[in-house]
């Protein structure tokens, strides 16, 4: 999303800035600042492994996006411009879910039956190099 991540370890709060805004989450607490109005999500900020998972819904809402979440594909959309429309419904199909990833043996698929190049970078981005 092109924002500024930051951690104060003794506070164990994330500051996250993007343009003029600036949204604070600390750890555990359901209660989070955006440009210094208190808000309250119906979860928590997390702290696991060494790792800070914060909730992406309220962070990209805070930020100025629009985020939708398809159930049917199991997808999250998170617009930040505006101006684009989730991908309509798959029009036949059936959807079957690979480490997380949806693929559907219909819309997925180039007119040769070949995996399309799009649903392939989800696939790759996916897979860690050691």
């Amino acid at each position: 999303m092109g924002a500024n991540v930051s951690w104060d370890a003794n506070t164990k709060k994330v500051t996250i800035t993007l343009n003029e805004r600036k949204v604070v989450l600390q750890i555990g607490n359901k209660n989070y600042e955006v440009n210094g109005q208190q808000k309250q999500m119906d979860t928590v900020a997390l702290l696991k492994e060494s790792r800070t998972f914060v909730p992406v819904r309220f962070v990209s809402e805070a930020l100025g996006a629009t985020v939708k979440w398809n159930a049917n594909i199991r997808t999250v959309y998170i617009d930040m411009n505006g101006d684009s429309a989730p991908s309509s419904e798959p029009t036949g199909g059936t959807v079957k879910y690979y480490d997380g990833i949806a693929f559907n043996e219909v819309t997925d698929v180039d007119q040769y039956g070949r995996i399309k190049v799009e649903k392939l970078k989800e696939f790759c981005s996916s897979w860690q190099i050691n």
